[in-house]
């Protein structure tokens, strides 16, 4: 079985960030899943994680976005 595009983010944005229910950031990973597609930059990712998280700090969400991108 293959987890969708969302369900992948979802899992690296749970992986990094701290949480209570499993689902909680399931908008932002529906919302970054939606504006990036398989040949998109690494820094075009990262200005979609600041824009959904704009307190996460610089290397947290490099780090995302490189996992968003290693995961498409």
């Amino acid at each position: 079985m293959m987890l969708s595009k969302t369900e992948r983010i979802l899992a690296l944005i749970n992986f990094y960030l701290p949480h209570t229910d499993l689902c909680q950031y399931r908008y932002e990973a529906d919302t970054i899943a939606q504006a990036t597609r398989r040949n998109s930059s690494v820094s075009a990712i990262e200005k979609q994680v600041r824009r959904l998280f704009p307190e996460m700090e610089d290397d947290l969400a490099a780090a995302i976005a490189a996992g968003v991108k290693g995961a498409l």
